[in-house]
This record gives structure tokens, C-alpha cells and sequence, in this order.
């Protein structure tokens, strides 16, 4: 019985020990948020058009998303790849976007206007 017991006592200790790697990330919380919200936005225009192109319009659409965040296209999605290691941060990313993207649904399904993508100067985020 003993033995259990430090069994079990020495699987918590090194699961406790045992954490997630922290992304090397190039890009802040706010500035991985708008590119998170912009390429919803792209993939959904995506799947709408003609599958054939669908592939060619993703490119573009990287190109028109770096170009609008003043990043290089690899930039932006190194920092996706570096995400999908740490679950725990990627999820909460994607819970700011999709607040955003509710938000702005609200606004606009209640009379108001759409605001303007501002991230990164802190607004129109939760934070």
C-alpha cells in the first residue's frame, strides 16, 4: 500500500514539473488577435468562392493581411505555427478574436456600425 502511495505521490510531483513550452512569438497578443480575426474573415470569403481558386484567393489574402499589418506574410505565420505548441495560449487568442468577431455582430444586428479594426492600438478588444 505504501508503495502506491509514493507511486502516486511521485506521478503528481512530475506532472506538477510538466508545463506547456512557451511560443517564440515575434508578434503581441493584440497584433496575433487582428491577424487571427483577419484570416476568419479571409477563409470564410474563401470558402464561399470557387474551389478551384480557393488556394490561389489564400495567398492573396496573406499578402493583403500582412501588407495591412505591416508584417511579412512568414511573420505572421510562424507565429501561427508557434502557437499550435502552446494550446493554452492559442486558445486564448482565439477567444479574443471570436469575442471581437461577436461584438462587432452585436453592433451591426442592433443598428450600430462595424468599428474599425484597431487592435493594436488597444481598442475594440477585450482584454
Amino acid at each position: 500500500m505504501i508503495h502506491k502511495i509514493m507511486l502516486f505521490c511521485a506521478a503528481m510531483l512530475i506532472s506538477c514539473g510538466i508545463s506547456t513550452p512557451k511560443p517564440k512569438l515575434t508578434m503581441s497578443n493584440d497584433e496575433l488577435v487582428t491577424a487571427m480575426i483577419e484570416m476568419y474573415t479571409a477563409k470564410a470569403s474563401a470558402e464561399l468562392s470557387n474551389g478551384e481558386y480557393r488556394d490561389s484567393l489564400m495567398k492573396v489574402y496573406y499578402r493583403q493581411i500582412a501588407k495591412k499589418m505591416g508584417k511579412p506574410v512568414q511573420e505572421i505565420e510562424s507565429n501561427f505555427k508557434e502557437l499550435l505548441k502552446a494550446p493554452d495560449s492559442l486558445v486564448l487568442i482565439q477567444n479574443r478574436a471570436m469575442d471581437t468577431i461577436r461584438e462587432w455582430q452585436n453592433i451591426r444586428l442592433s443598428g450600430g456600425k462595424k468599428p474599425v479594426i484597431d487592435t493594436l492600438a488597444n481598442k475594440n478588444v477585450p482584454k
